[in-house]
């Protein structure tokens, strides 16, 4: 069972609505990474694994990394898979942009807590989803 039930739609984005389990699986990956279960540079499982640890298809789990890729969430690096993003330190914007990607996780993390708060919006929590 995949961590959130309901939790469709709840993260605001500029891309368009996500199905709503590859949006339940964007939910947990960034509470995951705001609860620094991941940290910057730090792999997250594999697209098989995920798709095992949220009884969820290939097709959705590909969709949320797909989606916190182009977020700048999460980054591709050749011969490790899919990290957390590190942001860039010799750009000479990157504490301007560091602190607006922070500003917008923080955004997203008070937003989604808020959701899990409400018991009008239909969130359920499993704390034990995703554990084997």
């Amino acid at each position: 069972m995949p961590p959130f039930s309901g939790a469709a739609s709840l993260l605001p984005t500029e891309r368009g609505p996500l199905p709503p389990v590859a949006q339940q699986i964007v939910v947990d990956l960034l509470r995951r990474i705001a609860d620094s279960h991941y940290a910057p540079g730090d792999p997250i499982p594999s697209a098989a694994r995920l798709s095992a640890m949220y009884d969820a298809p290939l097709a959705a789990v590909n969709e949320a990394r797909r989606r916190l890729i182009a977020d700048g969430v999460l980054a591709i690096r050749p011969g490790v898979g899919t990290i957390v993003a590190v942001p860039a330190v010799d750009d000479d914007g990157a504490e301007e942009e560091m602190e607006k990607a922070r500003k917008r996780l923080d955004e997203q993390i008070a937003f989604l807590r808020r959701a899990l708060e409400d018991p009008d919006t239909g969130v359920r929590w499993d704390p034990h989803a995703g554990q084997s």
